[in-house]
């Protein structure tokens, strides 16, 4: 009975720059000539949304001297992660 493993490859967050890139995958078994599996396919690196949450008044109401005062410091781009505003 043969004995199998399961290969699991993960890339951690941020690591890789947006765009297309192409992956091989090899295999052999270890002691027999000429036994080579090869697998290959693509990952596209997209960006993702960004994250707006705008915090203030439920209602607004028309009028001379009313202020509205509004919020986006809960806003962040998921690509950089909470806290980091670099380049908005």
């Amino acid at each position: 009975m043969a004995s199998t493993s399961v290969f699991k490859w993960r890339i951690p967050a941020r690591q890789l720059e947006y765009g297309l890139y192409y992956v091989l995958f090899s295999t052999k078994i270890v002691g027999v000539k000429n036994t080579v599996s090869i697998s290959y396919g693509f990952i596209r690196v997209t960006d993702t949304s960004l994250i707006a949450e705008i915090r203030g008044l439920h209602e607004v109401s028309q009028g001379e001297d009313r202020k509205l005062e509004l919020s986006g410091s809960g806003s962040y781009d998921p690509d950089t992660g909470t806290g980091r505003m670099m380049n908005l």
